[in-house]
């Protein structure tokens, strides 16, 4: 049940069938069995395939005696479990079901009891880092040497009854590499000594008159922050909160003026989401097309992505639309009746520049101006810190004797 609404009715059926019917058929095709009994604890229930791991949370679940719980260092073994076989900054699905002698946990640590201090917690962690590290050798997903790979040399089988023959080779039997070149010729192509001496050189190291030289450039630091050199000292800028203040008050604006400008995709993508997400989506679409989003129900948990509002430029539109889901989901602070907002601020978050983005020195001076031209520039949506300066005086602390 969702906002009196029913979402679920499912008959009784195995763990598989209540995962296929939760999140979608399309999960069927990459979850993995997992499977361990041990003396402390059996673990069983489901992975899911690395190329099937998204960036965003909601697939991720663990439970210990049937009871749903949160543990992030549980979380961790999992991760350590697909290392070197994910993709940077995705988490993979999982549906983890732990068995254990009730003695051995403690389930009032908090008070939803959704976290759980077990007593043997390392050795569990070790016992589920290799479950997972087995699913995933058993089903074959570790990297394997590719031999089909293209452009290898195409060597022919030749038959013995084949001709040999000699290649052919050409030559030029009148080139003598011992003969001397003609002294006449030589001298033409050579350049006449001159004794006059240069005139002028020095007007090749006197500065250009009436012209300023800039020598104020911004820097960018491991493609995250960038340093602007400014009149008190330097400021350092996270381009990531930057450019998310800055798509943020656009949206606000758009908001306000009731013109959002959209631009049309040329192909529209359909995104199938879990059942979750997809009522989700569902509540946000209103919002979502008065900041110039096109998305459009198609039913069966599915939507359809007409067109993005002119201030993102999305690569990957699934990956977008997950994003805000997640954002849209983890806000706090804002009443339910705060869609607009609560939508402007997940669009802003998922669509700004990513940290590892290399900027020339255009873009950077054009992030720092547009940056502050906004009402807010100090500080993102949620409250977290954009830029700080350090004067001179802080410099120098710096480097006291």
């Amino acid at each position: 049940i969702h906002n009196q609404s029913e979402i679920f009715q499912l008959p009784i059926s195995n763990l598989r069938q209540r995962i296929i019917g939760v999140f979608g058929k399309s999960t069927n095709s990459y979850l993995i069995p997992l499977e361990s009994e041990t003396t402390l604890i059996t673990i069983s229930g489901f992975i899911g395939k690395p190329e099937h791991a998204r960036r965003t949370y909601g697939e991720q679940f663990f439970f210990v005696n049937n009871r749903y719980i949160k543990h992030s260092y549980f979380h961790k073994a999992v991760m350590s479990g697909y290392d070197q076989i994910l993709a940077a900054d995705h988490i993979p699905s999982y549906f983890i079901y732990f068995t254990i002698d009730p003695s051995h946990i403690d389930v009032n640590i908090h008070p939803s009891k959704t976290e759980v201090k077990f007593e043997d917690e390392r050795a569990i962690w070790q016992i589920l880092l290799a479950s997972v590290k087995k699913a995933i050798g058993k089903n074959n997903l570790s990297p394997s040497l590719d031999f089909d790979t293209e452009g290898v040399i195409d060597i022919p089988v030749l038959s013995k009854d084949t001709e040999i023959r000699q290649p052919a080779i050409d030559t030029n039997p009148a080139y003598n590499p011992f003969a001397g070149e003609d002294s006449y010729e030589r001298e033409k192509r050579s350049t006449p000594y001159q004794d006059e001496r240069f005139e002028g050189w020095e007007q090749l190291f006197e500065p250009m008159q009436g012209i300023e030289v800039n020598t104020q450039k911004n820097l960018q630091i491991r493609n995250k922050y960038i340093l602007s050199p400014v009149k008190s000292g330097v400021m350092l800028i996270d381009q990531r909160r930057a450019h998310e203040r800055i798509l943020y008050e656009r949206m606000l604006k758009a908001l306000e003026e009731n013109q959002p400008l959209a631009q049309q995709s040329l192909f529209p993508e359909s995104i199938r989401l879990n059942a979750a997400d997809y009522q989700v989506c569902l509540e946000m679409m209103a919002p979502m097309e008065q900041l110039g989003f096109d998305i459009r129900d198609f039913g069966n948990n599915s939507i359809v992505v007409h067109g993005f509002p002119a201030e993102m430029k999305p690569t990957n539109a699934s990956e977008t639309i997950e994003l805000m889901i997640e954002q849209y989901k983890t806000m706090q602070g804002l009443d339910d009746t705060q869609y607009a907002e609560r939508v402007s601020r997940a669009a802003a978050k998922a669509s700004a520049v990513q940290y590892g983005k290399q900027l020339n020195e255009i873009e950077m001076q054009e992030l720092i101006d547009q940056l502050f031209a906004c009402a807010n520039p100090n500080h993102t949506p949620s409250g977290s810190l954009i830029a700080r300066i350090m004067d001179l005086q802080e410099l120098d602390a710096h480097f006291k004797d």
